[in-house]
């Protein structure tokens, strides 16, 4: 005859089993949020070939890309990319995204463009700089995790970081340890806390970031 299970036996079992899934629900969580961040940066090194290929059709100068249009930055790089258009989403989108912000309507990209390619042109003049006179692409952000714009609903992201925003960083610490993956004008990717993208602060004590830089001139930073 077998014997029944004590009501202690019961117990000491669940308590194994809650112990186990307190120490392994932790680190799957952990295991797939770093999936996540890895399918991000490689989204955005296939931004930055797409990118290339968009200004190499340009005959190696910027596109002037702010004009409402199918002819914007992410219009360009879907087209270059191949990419079918999303109908119910970011049709180039951070897996993390919909976690930070909730459901996104169906824009092009999650990530956000730095404009700077077009500092020191004249007025009017509607292509940007020569990419060939990039002074420090290894150090000069290109895109990054875009942030939401707080006073809409439903969410939308913001599509351009830079200089023209201030202070305002518009740029999304959505992963772990509260980082953004950001890429450069190289072509590579890093994850980038706040305070490795503050580099210094103006005579009024401001914060100045990696991309207030004028990328085609002396790296000075911009007022």
């Amino acid at each position: 005859m077998k014997r029944a299970f004590t009501l202690v036996e019961v117990l000491v079992v669940l308590a194994i089993i809650a112990l186990l899934a307190s120490i392994l629900f932790p680190i799957f969580s952990q295991a797939k949020e770093a999936a996540w961040s890895v399918s991000c940066q490689n989204n955005l090194r296939q931004m930055g070939i797409a990118w290339e290929a968009v200004i190499l059709d340009n005959g190696g100068v910027v596109p002037h890309t702010f004009s409402v249009s199918v002819n914007q930055w992410d219009g360009l790089l879907v087209k270059a990319a191949g990419l079918a258009i999303n109908p119910n989403g970011p049709t180039i989108g951070c897996p993390i995204a919909p976690k930070a912000f909730g459901d996104l309507p169906p824009v092009l990209t999650s990530y956000a463009v730095n404009p700077l390619w077009r500092v020191d042109k004249p007025a009017g003049d509607n292509e940007g700089q020569p990419w060939g006179r990039l002074v420090s692409p290894s150090t000069y952000p290109l895109f990054a995790d875009a942030a939401a714009i707080a006073t809409l609903t439903p969410p939308a992201l913001f599509k351009y970081f830079g200089v023209a925003y201030g202070t305002d960083w518009r740029i999304g610490f959505i992963h772990s340890d509260d980082t953004a993956n950001v890429a450069y004008g190289d072509g590579h990717v890093e994850a980038e806390k706040r305070d490795v993208l503050q580099v210094a602060t103006d005579t009024l004590g401001r914060p100045l970031w990696l991309f207030n830089r004028d990328p085609f001139g002396d790296l000075a930073m911009l007022p």
